[in-house]
């Protein structure tokens, strides 16, 4: 009996092990910067949205914007389809 209940707490905890990384992770942020394509100047108050979405951010006086809580692979689309 208790080899069975040691073979299920040990079960269980695996379980876990396994389970919970796919859960961990799963939003992240776009940061970048807008400026100007002629001077290279930073550009203040640009309004930077994800298409497709009601997602964006307002550039800082530095020019810089972070998108916050975006769904990792909406993060990763949207990243790479600009590089």
């Amino acid at each position: 009996m208790k080899l069975l209940t040691n073979f299920l707490t040990l079960l269980i905890i695996l379980a876990i092990g396994f389970v919970s990384p796919l859960f961990s992770g799963t939003t992240g942020k776009i940061t970048g910067k807008v400026t100007d394509g002629e001077s290279g100047q930073p550009l203040a108050g640009v309004n930077v949205v994800i298409e497709g979405t009601d997602m964006g951010a307002a550039t800082d006086l530095g020019g810089t914007y972070i998108v916050c809580m975006c769904p990792w692979r909406l993060c990763h689309e949207s990243v790479n389809d600009r590089l």
